[in-house]
């Protein structure tokens, strides 16, 4: 059996089969995880008999399983809206997760308009407490990145608002 073993796509995530010569007695098949050594495996009742993915599949649960794969292969970023990846919520979040400028604003638009539900077009100094950080797992955040300093959240927010609005869905369409 020839195996598809091209890069496909589920959402932006790039999949590509990885070949095993056991795929006749198993129950699914492995794929890479954007060209890294991560892998998920997928199984059979989404994929064609040569491994390809059955076009308008679900495999959201797949990619909910596997969030610290997904944060190693590199997509964590892209995922935090679509499948609800918050690693701040599963505890501690990777090393050097907090130095990428993105992740930040993800963070705090994660807590500003989802949990607070804040008018951004307001001054929203007073509203915001340190203990909305703390009660949300964002302790870290706002203790060693933002210095305990509800103006400079506010500041880091906005600025890189301008900057990475497009990739929120609830913001692109404004």
């Amino acid at each position: 059996m020839l195996f598809n073993t091209s890069i496909q796509y589920y959402h932006h995530i790039p999949l590509r089969l990885i070949e095993r010569s056991d795929y006749g007695k198993k129950r699914a098949k492995q794929f890479s995880l954007n060209e890294t050594k991560e892998s998920i495996w997928i199984p059979n009742r989404h994929l064609h008999e040569d491994g390809t993915l059955i076009e308008g599949e679900i495999l959201h649960y797949i990619f909910r399983v596997t969030k610290r794969e997904l944060f190693r292969a590199g997509l964590s970023t892209e995922l935090h809206y679509q499948y609800s990846y918050k690693p701040w919520l599963l505890g501690k979040v990777p090393n050097g997760y907090w130095k990428n400028p993105k992740h930040i604003f993800f963070a705090l638009h994660w807590l500003f308009v989802e949990v607070l539900r804040l008018d951004l077009t307001k001054n929203n100094e007073k509203v915001i407490r340190p203990n909305d950080f703390l009660n949300n797992r964002l302790n870290n955040l706002f203790r060693n990145y933002l210095k305990c300093n509800i103006k400079r959240a506010i500041h880091t927010y906005e600025t890189y608002l301008e900057l990475y609005s497009d990739e929120v869905p609830s913001l692109s369409s404004k």
